[in-house]
């Protein structure tokens, strides 16, 4: 199942938990609508973004790459992370905290010692440094990547 027909699919709990939780990490106010700026001056309407899935799929695929950033602020990043079936996810710890929700595929997230079975509707969360990777990737993956840059209170 594609993100879109999951979208479309008369949602399960987990999955209206895990689009509530990856909406309010982002400052979604309507999934699939970002208030994200593009400079401080600007009123809120004007920092407007929207994204569709496949939008992004598209343009992820015309660059070849694993991962495509598609919004990159002083706050917060967001990017599409695809891993085909059988392959190595082969990522380095991160500087920032990370939110990684999964729209499609089945894998297991390793973090640490520890694996989580990840399908879609999965959220993560990932702090800074900590080391991890996608692991026995079983269906395509297809992730929504969010990296915090947010400086900590006080900090």
């Amino acid at each position: 199942m594609n993100f879109e027909a999951w979208l479309a699919a008369d949602a399960s709990a987990t999955r209206r938990d895990a689009l509530a939780a990856f909406a309010g990490a982002c400052g979604f106010g309507v999934l699939g609508q970002a208030a994200l700026g593009q400079s401080k001056d600007a009123a809120p309407e004007a920092r407007f973004r929207a994204f569709t899935a496949n939008d992004l799929s598209a343009a992820a695929e015309a660059r070849g790459n694993a991962y495509y950033p598609f919004l990159t602020k002083s706050s917060v990043a967001l990017g599409l992370y695809r891993l085909p079936a059988g392959t190595e996810d082969k990522q380095q710890p991160h500087d920032e905290d990370e939110v990684y929700v999964v729209l499609e595929g089945e894998a297991q997230f390793e973090i640490g010692e520890r694996r989580t079975p990840v399908t879609p509707g999965t959220v993560l969360y990932v702090p800074a440094r900590a080391r991890h990777r996608f692991v026995d990737i079983e269906k395509d993956l297809a992730i929504i990547v969010l990296f915090s840059k947010a400086t900590p209170a006080g900090g």
